[in-house]
């Protein structure tokens, strides 16, 4: 019997405060009875938030990936018959 490898897809450095960005301003839309800056006033501190992270992956450098396995075997391959 052969088990099931489930791979997770790899995550973007942006994805969680962008996702309670949007979750905030969806609720934000949501509430008719609100002026337009109480709505903002509302999302100011996961924008803030969505901000101060983009900042923070373009400051700090990125580590380089190790080559995988088969990166390595092609490129050995590549060069063995001079392509």
């Amino acid at each position: 019997m052969k088990s099931a490898v489930i791979v997770e897809p790899p995550t973007h450095p942006l994805d969680e405060s962008l996702e309670k960005f949007k979750s905030d301003y969806d609720a934000a839309q949501e509430m008719a009875d609100l002026s337009p800056d109480d709505k903002l006033r509302l999302i100011q501190q996961s924008f803030d938030a969505l901000g101060q992270k983009v900042i923070e992956t373009i400051k700090v450098p990125q580590v380089a990936k190790e080559p995988s396995l088969s990166m390595i075997w092609l490129k050995r391959f590549l060069k063995h018959y001079n392509l």
